[in-house]
């Protein structure tokens, strides 16, 4: 196998020299070897955790739990925090997936959904008071758009009846979070964290484990959130865990740079948007770009993801009605200004009247 290249797709993420540093330091270190149970285990376990709160800011009134991924903790939530009632912005593909796995449990799972390509006109969503939860997708892949925190809060004063609950697979480790306008966060490792893909987090503040409480159902032990956070206070979850990934993220939070990342991510975003290209944004409103997964529209998208390929990048595909308009680019902390700015040089020539009309 060979796949020499600079991926932009959404995810898994193109690794940096870190997160390949960081794994070979656990698979070289003997780690993988020792028991989940063990001192040793609960250690590294504990700096992955703790590293995570400190560099991310996570106030210490929330919970963070493992999982193995975002699909996962999509079922585990709703299990647990929902007994008849929830409320889903869809805006694309994973929005809608969170939709789908609280209508697959039998639940009234409510919609507002928007078209792609169009910024969510949620002043018009209409949440029933006995709504237990809210869901939003902050970054939506499917779509490149990205949801102004500030919205989230409003939605969130709005509904306090309701638990906030907030995927941001896509843009958490790329960019800061404010932790009080939601009561649930939850993603995974394989975006702005990059690394493999196989770990996901569950941040949640003490209003939703209350509410996990009063919800009656049958859930597997190893689901059950009362469970898992009793498991957390030692280090460890219920059922094996991805010694590899808590391992390489213990690595990789010691010299993390939320500060940094935050501009960094931002700083690579603007010179996509403002680059001298034959392209535009899919989202026309700037609050409502996506800033880690920008998507671009051309004339034709097959002659992009060739020329792109033949100079060592991989641009991310879009789907639907929009699969030969445009691509996707990753703008994960992984892909450094210097990448971004040879991918932009690669492309120039598809700018030029001869090559755009060949």
């Amino acid at each position: 196998m060979n796949y020499n290249y600079i991926s932009f797709n959404a995810g898994p993420s193109y690794l940096s020299e870190e997160s390949l540093n960081a794994l070979h330091e656990v698979v070289s270190s003997g780690f993988l070897s020792v028991s989940h149970r063990s001192d040793q285990f609960t250690e590294i376990s504990r700096q992955a955790i703790e590293g995570l709160r400190e560099k991310m800011g996570i106030p210490k009134s929330f919970h963070i739990l493992y999982h193995p991924s975002s699909t996962v903790i999509w079922d585990t939530i709703i299990q647990n925090l929902v007994q008849k009632k929830s409320y889903h912005f869809i805006c694309g593909e994973f929005s809608r997936r969170f939709y789908d796995t609280s209508h697959d449990l039998g639940l009234e799972a409510l919609t507002f959904n928007s078209p792609i390509g169009k910024v969510i006109d949620w002043q018009k969503a209409i949440i029933p008071k006995d709504c237990e939860m809210i869901t939003i997708t902050h970054n939506e892949t499917r779509s490149g758009l990205m949801w102004p925190i500030e919205v989230i809060k409003e939605i969130k004063e709005s509904n306090p009846h309701s638990l906030m609950a907030v995927d941001v697979c896509s843009s958490f480790g790329g960019m800061k979070m404010d932790w009080e306008a939601a009561d649930i966060w939850l993603g995974s490792v394989q975006k702005c964290l990059s690394m493999p893909a196989g770990l996901g987090y569950l941040i949640i503040n003490e209003k939703a484990v209350e509410k996990a409480k009063s919800v009656r159902r049958n859930i597997p032990d190893w689901r059950r959130l009362d469970i898992m956070i009793e498991q957390m206070k030692k280090y460890q979850i219920f059922e094996t865990p991805n010694s590899l990934a808590i391992g390489c993220l213990a690595i990789l939070m010691r010299t993390f740079d939320l500060e940094k990342t935050d501009k960094d991510t931002r700083r690579k975003a603007d010179f996509l948007f403002n680059c001298d290209l034959n392209w535009e944004p899919l989202i026309k409103d700037p609050e409502w770009r996506s800033l880690t997964t920008p998507h671009f529209l051309v004339d034709d998208a097959d002659k992009w993801h060739k020329q792109a390929l033949e100079h060592g990048f991989q641009l991310g595909p879009m789907f639907g009605e929009y699969a030969k308009k445009g691509f996707r680019i990753a703008n994960f902390p992984s892909h450094t200004y210097e990448i971004m700015e040879r991918l932009v040089q690669s492309l120039k020539p598809l700018s030029t009247k001869e090559l755009a009309s060949s």
